[in-house]
């Protein structure tokens, strides 16, 4: 994943990490224009979140995931009904979150299993990113860093 991609999908993560504490009557919306921000690009008619991170970032998401095989409108009916879901929802994608900024920063984290948290260690410098000739920085990217 590029440089650019991986903030873009950064900022993209930190979107659906607020829709936990949005209004679930606006998550359909919400995650419209999370998509326009991102990309410039709307959802297809019946495109799922994976789908759609599979289009936009060129990687192979999971589209029987849990939390992203749903379309926005489905999404949104599952906030609306159902608590333990939206909960489940904001602790994935904010462990997916870390992970991917402990990738852009260069940092390796541990989880503080106590506490439920992930710790940031500064120390551990990881080098995730390698240059092409051109100059182009790409990072590898464990699978289960992503959504």
């Amino acid at each position: 994943m590029s440089r650019l991609e991986a903030d873009e999908l950064y900022g993209f993560l930190a979107g659906l990490v607020r829709l936990a504490d949005s209004e679930p009557r606006r998550v359909k919306q919400t995650i419209e224009q999370l998509v326009r921000r991102t990309s410039g690009d709307n959802l297809h008619k019946g495109e799922t979140i994976a789908m759609y991170l599979r289009r936009q970032f060129h990687v192979p998401f999971n589209e029987v995931s849990k939390y992203l095989q749903y379309t926005p409108t489905k999404l949104q009916n599952k906030f609306l009904g159902d608590n333990h879901f939206k909960k489940s929802f904001n602790k994935n994608i904010a462990e997916k979150y870390e992970r991917l900024k402990f990738v852009i920063e260069s940092k390796t984290g541990k989880l503080d299993y106590q506490n439920g948290k992930w710790r940031r260690v500064s120390e551990n410098k990881k080098e995730w990113w390698f240059v092409t000739k051109n100059e182009v920085s790409y990072a590898w990217l464990p699978m289960n860093y992503l959504p």
